[in-house]
């Protein structure tokens, strides 16, 4: 129930009815903790996960929390997987779609590896799921939202979840609009360091209302449109092969 009265609420309203487009979706308060819900939700707990030697350190911290076993397996200079390792009962692998352009190499590993796959979208939100295979993503590298993931999974236990907190966490992105983004960087450092310690929650309301009001295809279309002016500049100079922009969805940087 909405209290009446005191003073007004900043002028959020839902106005996108495409906010959440996944089905089978979760949403988490990070793209980490989404991580940790596909894990939670297995029947199973999994005897090891594979992960590619090139990944985010904090993709570590769930499987630690969780007392999870790992390893590492190597990729070549396409971002693609050098060896793929023997996947054994109760294993996982996860595979990332780095930058946000490895939609058509994602697809080709699904169909390969089916359920045993987990999809690191973090750096991919507008990636399409097809397969409806695990995965997660993360709003933060595409967003200016306090926090905010997603999870994807056809496993859902009913984990109950405390909902998560976020309006001591937004004020890195108010300072940027009334100031600068130097001015807020501290703040903004703070925040991401609270992430890690503030353990797997379901999404606030506030970052729920602050997404439901971005225009997703605007930013996609922008992101894309200087995406390819840059590369038409500079792919000759690229050490990497950056796939047909044709083949994904929307890139990262």
């Amino acid at each position: 129930m909405n209290e009446i009265g005191g003073y007004f609420q900043l002028e959020l309203n839902y106005n996108n009815e495409n906010a959440f487009p996944f089905q089978y979706s979760e949403l988490l308060n990070s793209g980490r903790y989404a991580f940790e819900y596909l894990i939670l939700n297995m029947s199973n707990k999994p005897s090891l996960i594979w992960l590619p030697w090139y990944t985010c350190e904090v993709m570590l911290e769930p499987l630690l929390r969780l007392g999870i076993n790992y390893d590492f397996y190597k990729i070549n200079s396409n971002l693609e997987i050098s060896s793929l390792p023997k996947i054994g009962n109760n294993e996982y692998i996860i595979i990332n779609n780095y930058f946000g352009i490895k939609d058509k190499y994602i697809d080709k590993m699904s169909s390969i590896l089916g359920d045993k796959m987990i999809i690191d979208n973090s750096q991919a939100l507008f990636y399409n799921n097809k397969f409806g295979l695990k995965s997660f993503y993360s709003f933060r590298k595409f967003v200016g939202v306090p926090d905010g993931g997603i999870a994807i999974t056809k496993d859902r236990n009913k984990i109950v979840l405390d909902k998560s907190i976020s309006y001591d966490k937004i004020s890195h992105l108010l300072c940027r609009i009334d100031l600068d983004a130097s001015s807020g960087y501290q703040n903004y450092k703070k925040n991401e360091n609270n992430i890690s310690n503030v353990g797997i929650h379901s999404m606030s309301n506030l970052t729920k209302q602050i997404i439901s009001n971005i225009n997703f295809e605007y930013i996609k279309e922008k992101r894309n449109r200087n995406f390819s002016i840059i590369n038409s500049y500079l792919n000759n100079l690229n050490l990497l092969n950056i796939p047909a922009i044709e083949t994904f969805s929307c890139p990262m940087a």
